[in-house]
């Protein structure tokens, strides 16, 4: 362990060294492919009482040095006043420090909880928005993404295929991590990077909008194949939360999007079903893994289908229904304010009341949005709702779906996608706050060429006023 925390310093010394004599822009190149899809287990581990130095924190470090060594003049504050967010943004933060600040001495977890919030998203934030300076880099940046993200579906499917998850080679810790490799169905669920299928079939989930504009704004054929692949890992991740909320989103899309843009999907959709019928028609085994999945999210509307090696919770709603009465048991306890600290329910202090009356414990955690309402109170989730409904009116206000260039169409929906996810499992954060970076940094680009053409105007307008002033 300690030749790789020796790695880790020279690695990172050498990264900071090219940062400062070169002028390339390859950190934000690397925070887009690497820092939401890299597993928590590839970390440095000094010790089991410290939180760990996970890689994606390592990119995050390297993003400042070259943000602190670069002429990045524009702050991220001017560009939120700018895009109307700013006080949304203010009150999440704010909020969300004071609900896990009064914690923060008696509850390892809230510490942890104010870490994150700080430096993995508001430092982020701040960071990534500011180094993102054209259009054009945009642009690259989103392709990183998507390409980065196809490789992650690639190591889901196969993990199916085979059993095997490459991803658990990138272990570098001592301590337990999350590593779910479970069946179901008669298969192995996939997980790729993220620790556990749910997690994994929110991110396939959340970045198939993105995948979609850019299939939409360049009409390149290889951005269907990855959305083909994103739905095949979506399916083997057998996360019906995340399989509902995806279907659920393509109807409103399909609904919304102009006639025009509708006949470009009926091919896809038929290339889709095609590829899928023939897959399954070679492999009776596939035929069979696609029913039992349909059947499977069938029985969370009511269905009672019989379904071989399936585990618990076959319904889906049972277990979330219940764990809404955590809501009773805060008023119960008078912890509605501020609610009961970071990670209640895995501490063992959330009850829930059962079919029968009686309270019990459980370490699970379904609903996303009852985790911040258990953990963090009304204050908290003001902060999140405040969050949430921000970025919906301003990406609704910002979005024009006759053109299918403007990003903010894809960037509505991703964040529509993440309102639906949270209803049936705890969020994916790390992916999400990329795709809210994505976001503000597109529109503080988005808006130059803009202003630059008022500025030509009004300096044209003042020569021809001047022009004719001389002359009278």
């Amino acid at each position: 362990m300690d030749i790789l925390i020796y790695l880790t310093i020279l690695i990172f010394g050498s990264m900071v060294f090219l940062i400062i004599i070169g002028n390339q822009r390859w950190p934000l190149y690397l925070f887009f492919a690497l820092y939401a899809v890299l597993p928590e287990y590839f970390a440095v581990e000094f010790s089991s009482s410290l939180p760990l130095l996970t890689a994606s924190r390592i990119i995050i470090l390297i993003l400042c040095v070259y943000y602190f060594t670069k002429d990045h003049r524009k702050s991220t504050i001017k560009i939120l006043k700018q895009e109307r967010l700013y006080m949304y943004f203010a009150i999440y933060f704010i909020f969300r420090i004071i609900a896990n600040g009064l914690y923060m001495f008696s509850i390892v977890d809230a510490v942890k909880e104010l870490f994150i919030i700080i430096f993995e998203q508001l430092v982020v934030l701040l960071v990534v928005v500011s180094c993102l300076s054209s259009e054009k880099v945009f642009l690259k940046c989103l392709k990183i993404f998507i390409y980065s993200s196809a490789v992650i579906f690639v190591i889901g499917i196969l993990q199916s295929i085979t059993g095997i998850n490459v991803a658990y080679y990138f272990k570098t810790v001592s301590r337990t991590m999350l590593e779910t490799s479970v069946q179901r169905l008669g298969f192995t669920r996939a997980e790729a990077t993220f620790g556990h299928p749910v997690y994994f079939g929110q991110f396939c989930a959340l970045v198939s909008p993105l995948i979609m504009y850019m299939y939409e704004s360049s009409k390149q054929k290889k951005y269907l194949l990855i959305f083909l692949l994103d739905i095949v890992a979506l399916l083997f991740s057998n996360s019906r939360g995340s399989i509902i909320s995806f279907v659920v989103l393509m109807a409103i899309m399909f609904i919304d999007k102009k006639k025009s843009s509708r006949r470009k999907y009926y091919g896809a959709i038929a290339f889709i079903g095609i590829s899928i019928i023939l897959v399954s028609l070679i492999n009776p085994f596939i035929f069979d893994i696609f029913t039992s999945i349909f059947k499977s999210i069938l029985n969370v509307f009511g269905f009672n289908y019989k379904l071989a090696n399936y585990g618990e919770n076959a319904q889906g709603l049972n277990s979330r229904a219940i764990q809404l009465s955590g809501i009773l048991y805060l008023f119960k306890t008078n912890t509605f304010l501020f609610g009961l600290g970071a990670n209640p329910h895995i501490r063992g202090i959330a009850y829930f009341m059962n079919p029968s009356g009686k309270w019990y414990a459980t370490n699970t955690l379904d609903v996303g949005y009852l985790e911040y309402i258990l953990s963090e109170g009304i204050v908290g989730s003001i902060g999140v709702l405040s969050l949430f409904i921000g970025l919906l009116v301003e990406s609704i206000r910002s979005s024009n779906k006759k053109d299918a260039k403007n990003a903010n169409n894809a960037f509505k929906y991703c964040f529509i996608m993440y309102f639906l996810l949270l209803f049936s499992a705890v969020g994916c954060e790390k992916v999400f706050w990329t795709i809210i970076v994505m976001f503000i940094a597109y529109n503080k680009v988005k808006m130059k060429p803009i202003k630059i053409k008022q500025i030509e105007e009004f300096n044209y307008d003042i020569q021809n006023k001047t022009e004719t002033e001389s002359n009278i």
